[in-house]
């Protein structure tokens, strides 16, 4: 016998595995149903379809019709959303995502069970940013868990609605005078960037402050703060406060976030567009964000985690 599986090559390794187990079981199944089943006289199933006076008659062998409806069944698994399994990918960003934090991390969890939600399960991996990004873009990975929006990269994917902002403030020591109300307020400084990283367009084009780069990290760079090497530094509110959190006492450093941001910027997760699923799974991860916002989810997260209210 025969058995032809349905098309499946745009699941991912999960997906494709779990079509193949059931695939595999059923070939067994219908052939111990050959080879062992003994009926003197089987009984026939049969179909009559009626058409201008005359009658057709079809008959159907018991294992023939399980064949059959096991093919509909497997064909109607391979579209239920909950049967593949979405592959996510992120740098580890704290609080943002990182395998060893609470729900690995703020925007993990938000995503995960926002995608839960939707039907999807979900596989969590944390690989540097530039194979995160380019990963996504190739196929290696489903969805991109934290990004903002880029027109020239808006041409490969596919936004989600916003979930969180990245809000980017200048830091000083508490003991400076330093203030920022605009672009001019810097001039002659030193400023603690991460490299590689955009800004905002006249920050990052302005010449007349030193942007040093050099810092490995965000702890490094609040290192140097500390020290007296940087009068200022560039970075995500809650990187930053994590980051003091973790590694600083409060008599250690005392920092002040100066009130204006730098920038900021929506979270969403991204999808590329080649993938088979892109709309259903957007407007899926859109649908239970907003649901989680209306019945108290959202910002139970944002408790859990230790982050209060978000505007978004």
């Amino acid at each position: 016998m025969h058995f032809s599986p349905p098309p499946f090559r745009h699941l991912s390794e999960g997906g494709r595995l779990s079509i193949k187990f059931k695939i595999e079981t059923a070939r067994r199944t219908f052939k111990n149903a050959d080879d062992n089943i003994q009926i003197k006289n089987p009984k026939r199933l049969t179909a009559t379809n009626s058409h201008n006076g005359y009658s057709n008659m079809r008959s159907f062998s018991c294992p023939s019709i399980l064949i059959f409806s096991t093919v509909l069944l497997l064909f109607s698994a391979r579209e239920a959303p909950g049967q593949d399994v979405l592959r996510l990918a992120n740098d580890p960003w704290p609080p943002y995502t990182g395998e060893t934090l609470p729900g690995k991390g703020i925007a993990t969890e938000i995503v995960v069970t926002a995608l839960h939600r939707a039907g999807y399960e979900t596989q969590v991996t944390f690989v540097p940013w530039k194979r995160a990004l380019e990963g996504t873009f190739d196929g290696t990975y489903d969805i991109l868990i934290t990004t903002s929006y880029n027109d020239e990269r808006a041409k490969k994917v596919a936004y989600s609605d916003p979930y969180l902002s990245n809000v980017v403030r200048l830091i000083k020591r508490k003991d400076s005078a330093h203030k920022f109300n605009s672009i001019e307020d810097i001039r002659g400084l030193t400023v603690g960037v991460s490299k590689g990283y955009i800004y905002e367009p006249e920050f990052d084009e302005a010449t007349f402050f030193i942007k040093d780069n050099q810092g490995e990290s965000v702890l490094a760079n609040l290192k140097k703060l500390q020290a007296g090497r940087l009068d200022l530094i560039a970075e995500d509110e809650l990187v930053v406060k994590y980051f003091l959190k973790e590694n600083f006492s409060s008599e250690a450093l005392e920092v002040n976030f100066l009130p204006k941001p730098l920038n900021t910027k929506n979270l969403h997760i991204i999808i590329r567009k080649s993938h088979i699923n892109n709309t259903r799974i957007i407007e899926g991860f859109n649908k239970a964000l907003s649901a989680m916002r209306n019945d108290g989810t959202y910002n139970a997260i944002l408790e859990r985690q230790g982050y209060g209210q978000s505007k978004h």
